[in-house]
């Protein structure tokens, strides 16, 4: 999933205390989706590795009472990894309705108001070409 973000979060300048809150609300509902996303990563990746392995095990020649074991193996993490992405599923459809009103909530709420200017004069700013490390090198 994506990093809660709001355009008035700009290097430099003062935040408002609300806008943290409120994108603080969001990565909060967000949670069980990334959760349940990491569950389905790590079967997914479990799966993928014993698939390796039995490729590795057919092709040193093993005996197949070991392949049989791994492709067992293999079957029931395919299954977890299924069970994993219906239940990821289920949480992202369940969680997108909380999460789409605390977005909208964010943003409806958007109104121009007095604000204290930043204390970094962005107008006396310049960019200022540095040397790397390699061009003052002498041979």
């Amino acid at each position: 999933t994506s990093i809660p973000a709001d355009p008035s979060l700009v290097l430099g300048q003062i935040v408002n205390p609300m806008a943290i809150q409120k994108l603080m609300s969001i990565a909060k509902a967000q949670a069980p989706v990334d959760a349940a996303n990491d569950r389905f990563n790590a079967k997914s990746l479990a799966y993928y590795q014993m698939a390796g392995l039995m490729q590795e095990m057919i092709n040193m020649g093993m005996g197949l009472e070991d392949i049989a074991k791994i492709m067992t193996m293999k079957m029931v993490t395919k299954d977890q990894m299924v069970t994993a992405a219906m239940q990821m599923a289920t949480v992202a459809i369940g969680v997108e309705e909380v999460i789409e009103k605390l977005r909208t909530d964010l943003f409806s709420q958007r109104q121009t108001m007095w604000q204290p200017e930043s204390p970094i004069s962005l107008g006396s700013s310049q960019i200022e070409h540095q040397n790397l490390s390699f061009d003052s090198l002498k041979f």
